[in-house]
C-alpha cells in the first residue's frame, strides 16, 4: 500500500494538469448547465433513470440550451423546438457532422454508413441514392405485398401455437428480419440467425455509455468498456463474412444473367450498379456498400420489433385499449384475410397507439448527436 500511494499521487497530479490545460485552452462562453464532477462530468446525473427523462428534468431547471460534460466530451443539450429548428434547418450544414464513436468506426467500415459518415460529397451522394432508389414513397409502397405475406406467415405460426406459450419477441423479430432481407437482398438471408445475433449485440453496445467514447485520451480505461476494440473487431469480422457472401452472390447472378430486372432491383443491386457507373460522382467501395447494408438492417429490424413488442405489452397492461384496437381492426377488416393498402389508412386508433408507444418507449435516441464544424461561433443561437 505504501508503494501504491506515490504512484496514485503522481497520476492525480498529471490528470489535474491535463484538466487545467483543457479548461484554460477553452474559455469561450458556454450555456448554463448542472454542476459537474471532476473527470466524470455529468455522467452521474444520467444514472438511475432513462436518459431522455433525466435530460428533460435537467433542462427544466437549467433552460432549453444546456451545457454538460460526459467524461471528456463537451455536450450541448437542446430541448427547445425553436432552437432545434435553428440548428437542424437554418444552420444544418454547420451541424451536419457526427461525433467520432468507436462502434461505427470499427464495425461500420470507418463510419462510412449514412448515419455516421462526415458531411461531404460522399454523404450527399449516398443519401440521395438511398432516398431516390430505395426509400422513395413508390418503392416503399411496392414492399406492401412482401410485408403482408410475412405478417400472415407470423399470424399462422401464432395460430398453430395458440394453446402453448409463445416467445412473441423472437417471432416478431424473425418476421422483421425476413422482410428486411427480402427487400434489401431479394431473398431470405441464409445467414439470418447469425446476423440477427450481431444486430442484437451491436444495439446492446450502442445503447449504453461507452468508456472508450467518453474518455478517448485515457486508453488505459478502454478495457473496461463493453464495446472494447477486440469485441468490436470480432463483430466486424463476423459481419464482413456474411455481407461479403451476399455481395458475391449478387455479382455471380448478374454475370450469369440470373439477376433481377431493373423493376425488381434490391438495395444491393442499387449499390453495385452505382459503384460501376463511369459517371458516378464519388467512388463507392465494397466496404461502403457493406456498411450501408448493415446499417439498413439494424435500422429496419431491431427498432421495428421493439416498437411492436412494447405496443403489445402496453395493450396487455391496458385491456380497454386492447379491446378498442381489436374492435377497430375487426370492423375494418370485415372478415378479409388480407389488408388492402387503402384500408390500413383507416386504422386511426391503432396509429395513435403506435405513436404513444413511440413516445413512451423510443427504440432509439430522439436525435443522433451532431458535431459543430467550421468555427466557434454561436451560429445565431
Amino acid at each position: 500500500m505504501e508503494i501504491c500511494v506515490p504512484y496514485l499521487l503522481i497520476f492525480l497530479c498529471f490528470l489535474s494538469i491535463n484538466i487545467l490545460y483543457k479548461v484554460s485552452r477553452n474559455r469561450r462562453k458556454l450555456p448554463p448547465g448542472p454542476w459537474k464532477l471532476p473527470i466524470l462530468g455529468n455522467i452521474h446525473q444520467m444514472i438511475g433513470s432513462l436518459p431522455h427523462h433525466a435530460l428533460r428534468a435537467l433542462s427544466q431547471k437549467h433552460g432549453p440550451l444546456m451545457h454538460m460534460n460526459f467524461g471528456e466530451l463537451p455536450v450541448i443539450v437542446v430541448s427547445s423546438p425553436k432552437i432545434a429548428e435553428v440548428i437542424v434547418k437554418t444552420n444544418d450544414v454547420a451541424f451536419a457532422n457526427r461525433i467520432e464513436l468507436m462502434l461505427p468506426k470499427i464495425v461500420l467500415y470507418n463510419a462510412s454508413d449514412i448515419a455516421s459518415a462526415p458531411y461531404g460529397e460522399y454523404w450527399r451522394f449516398m443519401r440521395k441514392l438511398c432516398v431516390l432508389e430505395f426509400l422513395s414513397h413508390s418503392k416503399v409502397r411496392s414492399f406492401h405485398s412482401l410485408m403482408e405475406d410475412e405478417v400472415l406467415r407470423l399470424v399462422d405460426s401464432l395460430r398453430v401455437s395458440q394453446a402453448m406459450p409463445v416467445d412473441l419477441s423472437s417471432r416478431v423479430l424473425s418476421a422483421e428480419c425476413r422482410i428486411i432481407c427480402k427487400a434489401m437482398v431479394g431473398r431470405v438471408c441464409g445467414n439470418q440467425e447469425p446476423l440477427v445475433a450481431i444486430v442484437k449485440e451491436a444495439v446492446a453496445i450502442g445503447s449504453v455509455f461507452n468508456v472508450a467514447d467518453l474518455f478517448p485520451s485515457m486508453r488505459f480505461l478502454h478495457f473496461l468498456s463493453s464495446g472494447s476494440r477486440v469485441r468490436l473487431q470480432s463483430m466486424h469480422d463476423r459481419t464482413d463474412r456474411i455481407l461479403e457472401d451476399i455481395i458475391r452472390q449478387h455479382q455471380e447472378n448478374s454475370l450469369s444473367g440470373n439477376g433481377d430486372s431493373m423493376e425488381e432491383e434490391d438495395l444491393v443491386d442499387v449499390f453495385l450498379r452505382a459503384s460501376e457507373r463511369e459517371d458516378r460522382q464519388v467512388a463507392i467501395t465494397r466496404d461502403n456498400i457493406k456498411a450501408n447494408i448493415f446499417e439498413m438492417f439494424i435500422a429496419g429490424t431491431e427498432t421495428s420489433s421493439l416498437v411492436t413488442e412494447w405496443a403489445m405489452s402496453e395493450m396487455m397492461k391496458n385491456p380497454q385499449v386492447l379491446q378498442k384496437a381489436q374492435a377497430e381492426v375487426r370492423q375494418i377488416l370485415l372478415g378479409k384475410e388480407r389488408f388492402p393498402k387503402t384500408e390500413i389508412q383507416k386504422l386511426k386508433y391503432l396509429k395513435q397507439v403506435i405513436k404513444e408507444t413511440l413516445r413512451l418507449h423510443p427504440p432509439g435516441p430522439p436525435a443522433l448527436p451532431e458535431a459543430l464544424s467550421g468555427g466557434d461561433e454561436d451560429q445565431g443561437i
